[in-house]
């Protein structure tokens, strides 16, 4: 289930992350009941919503109200500390499907969860199955000699616009040249291709599709064409990048790390190219986070990220906030020599900010990082990989940090 959880209190948002981030249920954890309207407007992939009844000067009938005027059949559990009992008409009304007490709350959200699982698992299997739409078909040369209404409509163009264009005209500049040469590989073949592509509409925006793309035969069997039908996603990889995105920073967390690692280590040897991670550590940040306070502790916790979205912005790198002061950098190269030079750079950088930091040595604030090259021909496991890196911080931060060192 996609499960929107609204909750101000940190202990149980960390519970919630340790009890179930190895369980098949995907959360967005928000810590700001006036974030939910807007949120809840914007995706429409969500199963079910568990918020707390706890906000100071909510209005809980309003506020139950509002969600059940926005999406009328989502599942809701609320949640509370309080002696806190509605009528049997208000549960009526705003169809609640249960009232947890916080106390010992972690056992019965469980069960409640296997329980309202199977029941919206039921309601799917119990509706139409939605066929895809969108429809166009091209010649062998990849032009667009016809396109359905619906398709128009969703990309902004009209037909004549279309028609006789490549169908490149639609290509996401980040997708994968790689996937598209599968795509023909397997349709010139004769076979059909099912997958996930990313396009742009007219004006520019980004919208996701599930599609089959199939060969169409004359009655010799010879393909004269190729059909493709699709269904809109957009949504649906919305509310999955917003699972996978650290809330204070941007950048990917620690749940997209572990999602992508194996396939990035996968690609870099397919493509034979070094495979380089980053472990980076603010240098005594808890020490500047008691000296500072929790508001200056994040402003430099987006500086940080900022700085090293800036230095690694290509399609082929990804930045993940891992926990509280530690970032990761995953990137491949053909001249990892060559690419390492950058990471010195940026480690200069940010030293240059001159961040005042009165508990360290050079009263700046300073980073270290820890790095390991996978070359193509190595057999590590993700594992062992994290841990190579790891180790080149430990050794960074034992020799007094602001360093950058590779494994070896």
């Amino acid at each position: 289930m996609n499960i929107l959880f609204v909750e101000e209190d940190l202990k149980i948002i960390n519970q919630i992350n340790r009890e179930f981030n190895q369980s098949n249920h995907s959360f967005i954890l928000l810590n700001n009941h006036k974030k939910l309207k807007v949120l809840l407007k914007n995706s429409k992939y969500i199963d079910l919503i568990i918020t707390s009844l706890d906000f100071t000067d909510l209005n809980c009938f309003e506020y139950l109200k509002m969600i059940r005027d926005i999406n009328k059949d989502i599942s809701i559990v609320v949640l509370s500390s309080n002696d806190f009992t509605f009528s049997v008409k208000s549960i009526v009304d705003l169809k609640i499907d249960c009232y947890i007490d916080k106390n010992n709350f972690l056992g019965k959200l469980k069960s409640i969860l296997n329980l309202l699982d199977y029941k919206i698992q039921s309601e799917r299997l119990n509706k139409t199955f939605k066929e895809f739409s969108f429809y166009s078909e091209t010649d062998l040369n990849g032009n667009i000699i016809e396109v359905s209404d619906s398709l128009c409509e969703l990309t902004g163009y009209r037909k004549e616009q279309l028609i006789g264009q490549k169908h490149s005209i639609l290509k996401h500049p980040n997708d994968e040249y790689i996937k598209y040469q599968d795509l023909w590989k397997t349709i010139i073949s004769g076979n059909s291709w099912c997958g996930e592509l990313q396009i742009n509409d007219k004006s520019g925006n980004s919208i996701w599709y599930r599609t089959i793309i199939f060969p169409k035969m004359d009655s010799c069997g010879k393909i004269v064409a190729y059909g493709a039908k699709r269904q809109d996603i957009t949504d649906k990889i919305e509310f999955e990048r917003l699972s996978m995105t650290d809330s204070l920073t941007g950048l990917h967390n620690r749940r997209y790390f572990d999602k992508i690692f194996k396939n990035e280590i996968n690609r870099a040897k397919r493509i034979k190219e070094d495979l380089i991670l980053m472990i980076i550590d603010i240098d005594k940040f808890k020490l500047y986070n008691d000296y500072y306070g929790h508001l200056n502790a994040d402003e430099v916790l987006k500086k940080i990220a900022n700085i090293l979205q800036m230095n690694y912005n290509r399609a082929n790198d990804f930045i993940f906030r891992l926990c509280k002061e530690e970032f990761a950098i995953l990137t491949s190269s053909d001249n990892s020599e060559k690419a390492l030079l950058y990471v010195e750079k940026m480690r200069k950088e940010i030293e240059n900010t001159k961040i005042n930091h009165i508990k360290t040595e050079n009263k700046i604030l300073t980073i270290s990082i820890g790095i390991f090259v996978l070359r193509p021909e190595d057999n590590f496991t993700e594992n062992e990989i994290y841990d190579f890196a790891d180790i080149a911080l430990y050794k960074a931060k034992k020799a007094l940090g602001n360093k950058v060192i590779i494994y070896k």
